[in-house]
């Protein structure tokens, strides 16, 4: 369910592009569009990605071909992005772990200055995450039942991320300086959609996965849903608590998702890119896709909103990376 803020948005968004039919991005952008994803198939960014394709294509008038490029938690779809030439052909649709997280916890080993080179086109939605456990060899059916058995076998249990420094990481190590426990932290690269055969196997137990990427998971009994990350229960699980609801409020990030382009791309192409994006995020079709998985359109209202508000994204997590004391993995 979206928020009256969210929906005046998307009203907004739809409208400018009726307002202006003859914006005629065919003019400035005449070969197809490149868009690089940070992670394997499967995740939140792929799933995004592939819904926004087909809007994009024809309000473009050209074709859109999703990339993956994996690896290094982001930093290799970054620095491929940074690199190609600023002519509109290139973005990256990344998240806030690629996009917000890695900028600041990986600045002294990037091969590019993020906040120089790449410049964002708009905010793209929001994705809730579920903690999530798995139903093998694991019987904990709630959060508390979960901190209860940790609490008696200290070192025992194993969560999964995407990698050190990625927000389900920080998430985990929060819930777990809140609630005074000892648990292993195991990496899966690859996304969402690398974690998954670990945690249906039972090898991990537990951890915060994005809902696009849960749902179907748990609908089907192969996961079971703890808490959910935000303020307000998610529409389609409304039996599933809130973090704060569930004894630890303040911990569980939203996963927000951005499109961002090499920096030098000419102001009209880049204003067509901004209005493609934001129309694509307000087609029916698409808006009918995210409610089903619960991802909450967020669509900037200019290209100076999206950079106001990833400076303002990327202060918030240096704040929080330096009281965690997290630390670059080698």
């Amino acid at each position: 369910m979206l928020t009256g803020i969210e929906r005046r948005r998307l009203i907004g968004a739809a409208g400018m592009l009726a307002a202006s039919p003859a914006w005629a991005a065919s003019e400035v952008l005449d070969r197809p569009l490149r868009v690089v994803l940070p992670f394997q198939p499967g995740g939140s960014v792929d799933i995004i990605a592939r819904q926004l394709s087909e809007p994009m294509r024809l309000l473009l008038g050209q074709p859109v071909v999703n990339e993956n490029r994996p690896g290094a938690n982001g930093d290799i779809a970054l620095e491929a992005t940074a690199r190609a030439k600023p002519d509109g052909t290139t973005a990256m649709i990344g998240n806030v772990t690629t996009n917000g997280i890695a900028p600041v916890l990986n600045a002294k080993r990037l091969a590019i200055d993020y906040e120089r080179d790449l410049v964002p086109v708009s905010r793209i939605a929001d994705v809730p995450s579920l903690l999530v456990a798995t139903t093998v060899r694991f019987e904990p059916k709630t959060l508390g039942e979960l901190v209860a058995l940790a609490r008696v076998q200290p070192g025992k249990l194993n969560y999964f991320s995407t990698g050190v420094g990625s927000y389900p990481h920080i998430d985990t190590v929060l819930l777990c300086r809140a609630a005074g426990i000892q648990v292993e932290h195991v990496v899966l690269a690859g996304g969402a959609g690398g974690v998954l055969q670990p945690l249906l196997s039972g090898d991990v137990q537990f951890g915060f996965l994005n809902v696009a990427s849960a749902t179907p998971l748990v609908r089907d009994g192969k996961l079971r849903a703890l808490a959910v990350t935000g303020d307000r229960r998610l529409p389609a699980w409304p039996e599933v608590p809130t973090m704060a609801e569930a004894g630890f409020p303040g911990i569980g990030t939203n996963a927000w998702h951005v499109m961002m382009v090499p920096t030098g791309v000419p102001l009209p192409v880049l204003d067509a890119l901004f209005k493609a994006t934001v129309g694509a995020i307000a087609d029916p079709g698409a808006q009918a896709a995210f409610a089903r998985q619960s991802i909450i359109p967020t669509p900037s209202a200019s290209l100076d909103d999206a950079r106001g508000w990833l400076a303002a994204e990327l202060a918030r997590w240096r704040t929080i990376i330096r009281e965690t004391r997290i630390e670059a993995a080698d």
